[in-house]
């Protein structure tokens, strides 16, 4: 499992580690994620060679919309409500592709 967002519960400010894999469980390297709030803003990182990337500062209490995007590979949408610490959260691709 891996622990996604570490809070800071006095200032309401999350940091998000996550990690993208392919439908056979494999890291996803350099795939694009994007992180959109309610508001419509977005932010976009690129993973590492290992699949993991990272958003600092993100909002406690707000939800988003995780989406990641890898050449050959289709990822579903993952809403994410930011309340507490949160476990196992990979984005899984729904094809193996091929950007290993």
């Amino acid at each position: 499992a891996y622990e996604i967002y570490q809070c800071d519960w006095s200032s309401d400010v999350c940091s998000s580690d996550l990690r993208v894999v392919d439908a056979n469980g494999f890291a996803v390297r350099y795939a694009t994620v994007t992180i959109t709030g309610a508001d419509g803003t977005s932010r976009t990182a690129i993973t590492n060679p290992f699949g993991y990337y990272s958003f600092d500062s993100v909002e406690s209490g707000a939800s988003y919309v995780v989406t990641a995007a890898a050449k050959g590979m289709t990822f579903a949408p993952r809403t994410v409500n930011v309340s507490d610490n949160i476990a196992d959260l990979d984005l899984a691709a729904s094809t193996p592709g091929g950007n290993r």
